[in-house]
């Protein structure tokens, strides 16, 4: 049941918010949490099907021996692709996927000895494809990404996936972002947080960004929108950066990361300052946030949490 917020948050961790909702839609019937809840999953899960059939349908067209599927992980909750190959565990069979893939807006981020394992589209919604490999490669994936992304030798695993279009605004409403505030995103990818900071909420915004392309695409972003007076992005350290200056610093990054850098920016921001991170799975809170809550998109989930910083 998901009679309180702790209840919600723990049902998207065991990846069983779908059948929680109905189920508590059953006792309480018109409780709206619920019914969004039930209508995103489903929409969840029919997107990750249409894709799933479309990455299938590109393959057999291009004659390449890979079978995409739903991962079990996904659950009605996350786009999350598994590509099973006909010869698993070679190089020339993950460009041969890539071939695949990349005409449908995938591209590669995890690599490791010169091999790709996962691939991501940053659409609205992003997805992920993990290819199945033999190990040592599944295990050690994205460590160059992700290093690359944080300008440090950190070698946590996980690639860069951008936060959905659809949720920015939600999340932008959580950290009660307003035009006085200036916002800065560690790790900001594309520039879409910072880029809808500005144009939602006039906010001015920050983003740092250590790889060079996703700085290009956030460049490209901003001119689109117009927001280059309010938006600045730059290459840098994210663990490093100046923060004197912000009332809102957003993270989106694998968990056990931003578990460590929670740890290291709070002692490091001024009083009153907002902090702010979104994920799909537990972080290591060691330090215990002043608020986390169940954000909802008509077409994507996160938990949104906030940490008091006493300055």
């Amino acid at each position: 049941m998901l009679h309180t917020e702790a209840d919600r948050i723990d049902a998207v961790y065991r990846r069983d918010l779908l059948a929680a909702a109905r189920a508590h839609l059953e006792v309480e019937p018109h409780d709206a949490f619920s019914a969004q809840a039930v209508a995103t999953c489903e929409h969840i899960a029919a997107g990750l099907n249409a894709e799933v059939e479309r990455l299938n349908d590109a393959a057999a067209s291009a004659g390449v021996a890979v079978t995409f599927r739903p991962s079990a992980q996904a659950a009605s909750q996350i786009q999350f692709i598994r590509a099973t190959p006909g010869s698993p565990g070679t190089p020339a069979v993950d460009a041969t996927i890539e071939k695949v893939v990349a005409p449908l807006g995938y591209r590669p981020w995890a690599e490791l000895s010169g091999r790709p394992t996962t691939f991501t589209s940053m659409a609205d919604t992003t997805c992920m494809i993990e290819v199945e490999a033999e190990a040592p490669s599944v295990v050690a994936r994205a460590v160059a990404s992700l290093r690359r992304r944080l300008g440090g030798a950190d070698p946590s695993i996980g690639p860069f996936l951008s936060t959905p279009m659809s949720l920015l605004e939600p999340l932008l409403e959580f950290a009660q972002v307003g035009s006085t505030d200036v916002v800065v995103d560690l790790g900001c990818g594309d520039g879409r947080f910072v880029v809808e900071a500005a144009r939602l909420t006039g906010a001015r915004a920050v983003g740092v960004e250590n790889d060079p392309v996703l700085l290009a695409l956030a460049a490209e972003r901003i001119a689109a929108a117009a927001v280059g007076d309010q938006v600045s992005v730059h290459q840098g350290d994210a663990r490093s950066w100046d923060l004197d200056a912000a009332t809102v610093v957003l993270l989106f990054l694998p968990p056990h990361v931003t578990a460590e850098m929670v740890a290291a920016l709070l002692p490091r921001l001024s009083d009153h300052t907002r902090l702010i991170a979104h994920e799909q799975f537990p972080i290591a809170h060691v330090v215990e946030p002043a608020e986390s809550k169940v954000v909802l998109s008509e077409d994507s989930i996160t938990v949104a949490h906030r940490w008091a910083c006493a300055g």
